[in-house]
C-alpha cells in the first residue's frame, strides 16, 4: 500500500509538471486516503518541492490577532513574522525552521481565520490558512486566553478537524501570564471546544513554550517513524525497479541470440 501511494503521488508530480520530486507535502501513509477527494490546488500544493527527509511541520491557526505572529517569532528566534496589534496583519502563510529543545521542526505562520466573501482579501487568507493545515503534521490553534472562547473561535474549531482530520489539533490559550491558576476560570471555558485541556502561554513574554513540546515529542516521533517507513519504500521500489531492468536486459540479449 505505501508503495502504491508513493507510485500515485509520484505519477500526479509527473502529470503536473513537476517531475524533480514527487514525495507528498502531507506524510505519506496519510496521502493516498485523502488526496482522491481534494481540489486540484490542494493536490499541487501536497506535491510541493520539499526534501526527501522531511522535518516535521506545525501549523500555527487561530482568529486575528491571538498572537500566531509572535509565537512564530519566538519558537524561530526570530522577526520574519510581521507583528503589530492591527487584525490581519499576516496576509500569507510563512515558513521558517525552529529550534525547541533540541528538537527542529518546520513551523507555519498564518494569516486571521475570518468568514469572508468569495474573492475579498480575507477569503484570500483564509485559502491561504487552508493550505498550511493540510500540509502540516501538528496544528496549533490559538485563542486569546484572556478574552475567552468566541463564537469565531468555535466555529473554526469545527473546520479544523474537518479541514485535516489525520493532523492532531491542540489548543493555545495565548496572552495567560504568571501564574496559571489566575485564569482557572478561562482555561476552563476552553473545553467547549472540544479540543481537550488548553495550553496556558504567553508568546510574548515566553512563558510556558516548552510547555508545546508536550504535544511536540508525541508528533515528531510518529513523523520520524514515517520518514523512515518512506526511505525503506523508496530503497525497496529502487531495488525492485533494479531488478527489473536487469530481467529485462537479460531478454533482449537472449531474444538478440536467437
Amino acid at each position: 500500500m505505501l508503495l502504491r501511494s508513493l507510485r500515485a503521488s509520484r505519477n500526479a508530480a509527473l502529470l503536473s509538471g513537476r517531475s524533480s520530486t514527487w514525495l507528498p507535502a502531507l506524510s505519506t501513509a496519510r496521502f493516498a486516503s485523502t488526496i482522491a477527494t481534494e481540489e486540484p490546488d490542494i493536490q499541487l500544493e501536497r506535491l510541493r518541492v520539499r526534501p526527501t527527509r522531511e522535518r516535521l511541520r506545525v501549523a500555527l491557526v487561530g482568529r486575528t490577532n491571538v498572537g500566531k505572529s509572535t509565537l512564530f517569532n519566538r519558537l524561530t528566534k526570530s522577526r520574519s513574522a510581521i507583528v503589530h496589534n492591527v487584525p490581519g496583519t499576516t496576509r500569507d502563510r510563512r515558513y521558517a525552521l525552529a529550534q525547541l529543545a533540541g528538537l527542529e521542526f518546520d513551523v507555519i505562520d498564518t494569516g486571521g481565520l475570518e468568514d469572508a466573501p468569495n474573492g475579498s482579501l480575507e477569503r484570500g487568507m483564509l485559502e491561504q490558512t487552508r493550505l498550511a493545515v493540510h500540509e502540516a503534521d501538528l496544528i496549533f490553534f490559538l485563542i486569546d486566553g484572556r478574552q475567552g472562547v468566541t463564537p469565531i473561535d468555535s466555529h473554526f474549531a469545527r473546520w479544523l478537524r474537518r479541514e485535516n482530520p489525520a493532523a492532531p489539533v491542540h489548543l493555545v490559550a495565548n496572552k495567560l501570564e504568571g501564574d496559571g491558576s489566575r485564569w482557572e476560570s478561562e482555561l476552563n471555558d476552553c473545553y467547549q471546544l472540544g479540543l481537550g485541556q488548553a495550553i496556558p502561554l504567553s508568546a510574548e513574554h515566553g512563558e510556558g513554550i516548552t510547555d508545546l513540546l508536550d504535544y511536540i515529542i508525541p508528533a515528531y516521533d510518529a513523523h520520524e517513524k514515517e520518514q523512515d517507513e518512506i526511505q525503506a519504500a523508496i530503497e525497496e521500489e529502487a531495488t525492485q525497479d533494479g531488478v527489473a531492468t536487469e530481467k529485462e536486459d537479460e531478454d533482449v540479449r537472449g531474444f538478440m541470440d536467437i
